[in-house]
């Protein structure tokens, strides 16, 4: 995740914007369930340090 420039959420899922933020040459949509689990995983590894 270190390569995210810039997220645009958009209700009910996320568009992930990587490269550069102005004109990004990637770009990945995380659908609400994957949201929800990288964010339960995140949080979860975040506990554990």
């Amino acid at each position: 995740m270190d390569d995210v420039k810039e997220f645009e959420y958009i209700g009910d899922g996320i568009w992930l914007h990587v490269n550069d933020h102005k004109h990004p040459t990637d770009r990945i949509y995380l659908e609400p369930q994957v949201f929800r689990a990288l964010k339960e995983f995140s949080d979860k590894k975040r506990k554990e340090e």
